[in-house]
């Protein structure tokens, strides 16, 4: 980690000072950058008409609450790694015993001592991890995530670049016009379709938006780290100007956000009706767990009224894309079909010519980036030296559930020349090597991510 801060000064902000306003007045802003001994300003404060905001490790935090107030004297006080656990500290509970503590004498005052003692042992483990991160030595993705989330709900960022919801999300990642504006990636979490978006962009900014600090750390610092990123909220006025984007993109969240409409209008005026892509996004006919405040197809027309739009089938988009057919847009199916499906993608554009069936891939896009074994395999031993034997294991049974997609294109073993270890290492495209990639057994991953499925959780590398 950065040492701690020595001085205010006066530096010119990030490459985002001048695409952003402030989402409660509109107005621009001022930056005062606070300088470590090593010179880096990366932290500071963004000063508006109506107040101030604080910026930590490259990020502005564009929210009005009490964490934003302390991380603010934090860096005023040249504390600016006190000021980081602050935003990243997920929130700390106590065992189901704590519950009967009430009934006690002094048991709230005990539970609260609990729950500062265990706040402030998380903070300390977690510091010394990123320390030794800073200090150089390489941990592994899936470590940091089990100490960040103890061990619990992180299955689904560890996993996520052979997820379906991820491959459907490429498909529209690949139909995005050229443009020389920045492309939104809203609702962005930690950053696996930031990605994928910068992958895509040419001579294009990518900025990703999220109110989840800790996940927009992780996109910067490990998953795309060639984006830059914003920490506030969907359901509010988003802080840019006018027709700033070319493009807002969100993935596996818009079922989540509450003012639909707000969101909706906010899109449509940062882009000025260019193009907005919503993927993987829940049907309120069909409730699953965990889907949040979804609408029906029709309440999603209803949502897009104003502009010429296309609302598809997920499963239709994922079927095209083992194909290597980039999605048909060309019709808008009926609603009573669309009624059927659980998961649903919208399209909406002026621009006309969007609206049609979209060429055969080049490529698997989830072959970009370095490749190795789908971590959601792991390694077995088979008796012979010179073959591996890769196993599909879900984490857990609501996993599987939830993905029951994997099994029509992951196979369940894969038993394999032990020499294909060397030929990823190596980046060699073997005729096997691409037939795993069509299988999803072989992803592409960010550099910064160890591939190794052998990796037992908490180990480090």
């Amino acid at each position: 980690m950065a040492a701690d801060k020595e001085q205010s000064v006066t530096g010119s902000a990030s490459p985002l000072k001048d695409l952003l306003r402030c989402p409660f007045c509109s107005g621009p802003f001022d930056w005062r950058g606070i300088e470590d001994s090593t010179g880096n300003t990366e932290s500071g404060i963004l000063y508006c008409d109506c107040s101030w905001f604080p910026v930590v490790a490259g990020i502005p935090v564009l929210r009005r609450d009490k964490i934003s107030e302390q991380v603010k004297s934090l860096l005023e006080g040249g504390r600016y790694d006190d000021a980081l656990l602050t935003l990243i500290q997920p929130g700390i509970g106590l065992p189901p015993m704590w519950r009967f503590a009430s009934f006690l004498p002094l048991g709230n005052y005990l539970r609260r001592l609990a729950r500062e003692h265990r706040s402030q042992h998380w903070k300390n483990r977690f510091a010394m991890l990123l320390h030794r991160i800073a200090h150089g030595e390489r941990i592994p993705l899936r470590k940091l995530l089990d100490e960040y989330y103890l061990e619990k709900d992180h299955n689904y960022y560890v996993l996520r670049f052979g997820q379906p919801r991820y491959l459907v999300a490429l498909s529209f990642v690949n139909i995005l016009p050229r443009s020389e504006k920045p492309i939104l990636d809203l609702c962005c979490g930690h950053g696996h379709i930031t990605r994928s978006l910068a992958q895509q962009a040419i001579n294009q900014r990518v900025i990703g938006v999220d109110q989840s600090f800790w996940g927009l750390y992780v996109a910067k610092r490990w998953i795309a780290p060639e984006a830059y990123y914003v920490c506030c909220s969907a359901d509010h006025a988003l802080p840019f100007p006018d027709g700033t984007f070319s493009a807002v993109f969100c993935s596996d969240a818009f079922h989540y956000i509450v003012n639909k409409r707000s969101c909706v209008r906010e899109c449509l005026r940062i882009t000025q009706d260019d193009m907005i892509v919503l993927t993987w996004v829940h049907n309120k006919q069909i409730r699953i767990p965990h889907d949040g405040v979804p609408l029906s197809s029709t309440g999603y027309h209803s949502l897009f009224q104003d502009v010429p739009h296309r609302i598809v089938a997920d499963e239709d988009v994922l079927d095209g894309y083992f194909r290597q057919q980039g999605p048909d847009l060309s019709m808008q199916p009926e609603v009573t079909v669309l009624d059927q499906k659980p998961l649903l993608s919208i399209v909406a554009s002026t621009h006309k010519e969007i609206f049609r069936v979209h060429e055969p891939f080049a490529e698997p896009p989830h072959a970009k980036g370095r490749l190795g074994i789908n971590p959601i395999y792991r390694i077995e031993e088979t008796g012979e030296k010179q073959t591996i034997q890769l196993r599909r294991t879900f984490p857990t049974r609501f996993y599987e559930e939830d993905h029951s997609q994997y099994k029509q294109y992951m196979p369940e073993n894969v038993e394999l020349d032990a020499a294909i270890l060397d030929d990823l290492a190596e980046g060699r495209l073997t005729s096997t090597v691409k037939q795993l990639i069509d299988q999803c057994v072989v992803l592409g991953m960010p550099e910064q991510i160890d591939c190794n499925p052998n990796v037992p959780v908490g180990a480090d590398a």
